[in-house]
């Protein structure tokens, strides 16, 4: 039978251990960046439809106000 002995592992050293962690948070950083920009666009498109949304009810909104004594 010839069966190969397995490698010895390699030491981790602290500069491969920092090495690891960076490219880890520049993984997750990169995730998030991509999460801003999502949000960003949704963030646009609420606001468009609260202008659609108050240009449409602003009048009734208003009429409510001043029967309530805010104006």
């Amino acid at each position: 039978m010839n069966a190969t002995l397995p490698q010895p592992k390699k030491k981790m050293t602290i500069d491969d251990l920092a090495a690891m962690l960076k490219r880890q948070f520049d993984f997750v950083d990169k995730r998030f960046d991509a999460i801003d920009e999502r949000f960003a666009r949704l963030e646009l498109r609420f606001e468009k439809i609260d202008e659609i949304v108050l240009q449409d009810h602003r009048p009734r909104i208003y009429a409510l106000e001043k029967e309530a004594g805010f104006w």
